[in-house]
């Protein structure tokens, strides 16, 4: 089982043995208060947000695969995929057992039925469920099918705990034996353990490892999933192009051609465009120097088109020892948009594939003279065909990002496959301004800047000094400035004879009530000061964080010359001050302009207070 499965089962098989073995005295088995409701939401907890990586070759399956990650008398967990639009037969489980349903990929839908006994059935309850949603909490007692979306991988996490006056059968001892049977055909009474009306072959048994990897995503990606306004796909091009501008600083001019060429058809319907003869693009490549947003912005564009969730390539991991694989990888990243628009045709979702580093596994084909193989040729031939073959996919989109654009095969940059192509260069002052102003929004809005420090970012002072900078250089250096702050702060705070481990200590039942409590008492130890980045702290993070050699011959001279400067005698020094004398110039121009922006009076801020004479001073 990989890691990172281990790990999140582990914590969900725990919280299920702990619930069954503290039980509720006063409770009641039939209607499943027998549960404590300490133990409910620890193992509600240990399932929340989850989520699962699946493997393309189970797409084309039959039936639902199943897996049994644990099972015992009174306690069964299990994975199920639903591929495509499969569906599990009505099954039960005995009144009072304990059940929840957390979705882990795609979209699933729950119906709860009655099943009389001439075998039809009545629907009583439907609900949809999508990866990002909470988990769906059931009673045993009646009986449930689930339902896989057309055209889209779906699959679950199941969680079932019976009563204490309840059992499994005696043969289903191991998960083997439980991976055929789904449960009971009819809700069983007390003592079920010797019925044996059972869903038996409703599924496909399989390894975890050949199913999904499951994973918990981040704290941020899971409060991101939960804002409401990243799923809401634009209405049109101008909405749009504001939403990439809002979260992507800098990149005016690139944001308005990929808009325009690339994704604008996309928002509109198929019916509209079908009228002007307007297939959608469905390849773009975005190059240019290192740091400067591609990898965001295609990660922005596939957030606002409201896509299934993208498949993101490294290159190099493209290539493989064995032969055939590679091209196999190939053919599963389409795998999926093929079946979906095979079953819902123009209603089929966008599937956005990004390759990163692409020039790595699409060099020009022939020139590639120690390749005695011809694999990397191969892989290049079949993305071709992928791509723009006799099958045309119009619910795909590939990004490409690369440094070289100059080394990619020119078939795969005509029209129909990587037709748009964007440079995405280093962000001129104005652009500098906007992802300072992503970056320390937090701050501004917490008013965790002092006077200064505010005064340089609202000023531009900091953007028109930054000059060479790229994106993420200049989220480097808030990040620096930020933790010569946070370093002050703590050091305040231990002087005054803060412990985080005392205090974390006194919070023992949940990770987030000992942050909590370690925070406040670093709040109170530090004299109720909140944290706050000084102007001198830009300082010292522009002699820390400086621009990268730009990518050019001019670049490339300066640093062998740096680099032979540092092998001669005495040279290594010069270096040095050479660098120490390009920061010297940054901080003296931030301290000028900074100086001048107070002065004019352009903004309001409080006096300097006696005794400091200059800015930073």
């Amino acid at each position: 089982m990989a890691p990172s499965s281990k790990r999140a089962l582990d914590g969900v098989i725990s919280a299920s043995l702990a619930a069954l073995s503290t039980e509720n005295l006063q409770g009641k088995e039939r209607d499943g208060s027998w549960c404590t409701d300490t133990e409910r939401s620890e193992l509600e907890r240990a399932v929340r947000g989850l989520r699962g990586k699946k493997l393309a070759w189970w797409l084309d399956a039959p039936r639902p695969l199943r897996s049994v990650a644990s099972a015992g008398p009174r306690h069964e967990i299990s994975i199920i995929a639903l591929p495509g639009a499969t569906r599990l037969p009505p099954a039960a489980y005995p009144s009072g057992a304990v059940m929840l349903a957390a979705p882990l990929l795609g979209q699933i839908e729950c119906r709860r039925v009655r099943v009389d006994g001439d075998g039809s059935s009545m629907e009583l309850m439907r609900r949809s469920l999508k990866h990002t949603d909470a988990c769906m909490s059931l009673v045993g007692g009646a009986c449930h099918e689930w339902y896989g979306t057309p055209g889209v991988a779906s699959a679950f996490l199941q969680v079932v705990l019976l009563g204490p006056n309840s059992r499994f059968p005696e043969f289903m001892t191991d998960e083997a034996d439980r991976s055929n049977v789904l449960g009971w055909a009819r809700p069983p009474a007390e003592g079920c353990e010797d019925q044996a009306d059972l869903v038996r072959g409703a599924t496909i048994e399989c390894a975890l490892d050949d199913l999904l990897e499951i994973e918990r995503p981040s704290d941020s990606m899971l409060a991101w999933e939960k804002d409401p306004a990243a799923d809401t796909m634009p209405d049109d091009a101008p909405a749009l192009l504001c939403r990439l501008r809002d979260r992507v600083g800098g990149l005016d001019g690139p944001i308005q051609v990929i808009v325009r060429r690339a994704l604008a058809s996309r928002l509109y319907p198929s019916a509209l465009t079908r009228e002007l003869g307007l297939s959608p693009v469905r390849g773009m490549l975005l190059y240019g120097p290192p740091g400067c947003g591609k990898t965001l912005l295609a990660r922005e564009i596939t957030t606002a088109l409201g896509a299934r969730e993208p498949k993101i390539v490294n290159g190099p991991e493209m290539m493989s020892k064995y032969v055939g694989e590679s091209e196999l990888f190939i053919r599963a990243l389409f795998a999926e948009a093929e079946l979906e628009q095979q079953e819902a045709g123009d209603e089929s979702a966008l599937h956005v594939i990004v390759f990163d580093e692409m020039d790595a596994f699409t060099r020009e084909r022939g020139t590639l003279t120690g390749d005695a193989t011809g694999i990397r040729d191969s892989v290049v031939n079949q993305l071709l065909a992928k791509m723009d073959g006799v099958e045309q996919l119009d619910n795909v989109l590939i990004i490409g990002l690369t440094n070289r654009p100059e080394l990619i095969d020119p078939a795969l940059l005509r029209p129909g496959r990587l037709e748009v192509q964007v440079r995405v260069p280093r962000p001129s002052a104005e652009g500098r301004q906007q992802i300072l102003d992503i970056h320390t929004a937090r701050l501004r809005e917490r008013r965790c800047l002092d006077a200064y420090a505010a005064a340089a970012l609202s000023s531009g002072a900091l953007a028109q000094t930054t000059r060479r900078f790229s994106g993420a250089e200049l989220a480097g250096l808030i990040r620096s400035a930020t933790s010569f702050a946070l370093e002050r702060y703590v050091d305040a705070a231990l002087l005054r004879g803060w412990s985080p481990g005392a205090e974390r200590k006194k919070a023992v039942y949940n990770r987030a009530a000992q942050d909590e409590a370690v925070v406040a008492a670093a709040s109170e130890a530090a004299g109720g000061r909140v944290l706050e980045v000084t102007f001198d702290d830009l300082l010292r993070a522009l002699r820390e964080a400086g621009p990268q050699k730009p990518h050019s011959r001019e670049g490339a001279r300066a640093a062998m010359s740096e680099a032979e400067d540092e092998q001669v005698p005495g040279g290594a020094h010069r270096a040095r001050s050479l660098r120490d004398v390009r920061a010297w110039w940054r901080e003296a121009r931030l301290r000028s302009r900074t100086k001048a922006f107070l002065a004019a009076g352009a903004a309001e801020q409080p006096e300097q207070p006696d005794g400091q004479d200059s800015v930073g001073g």
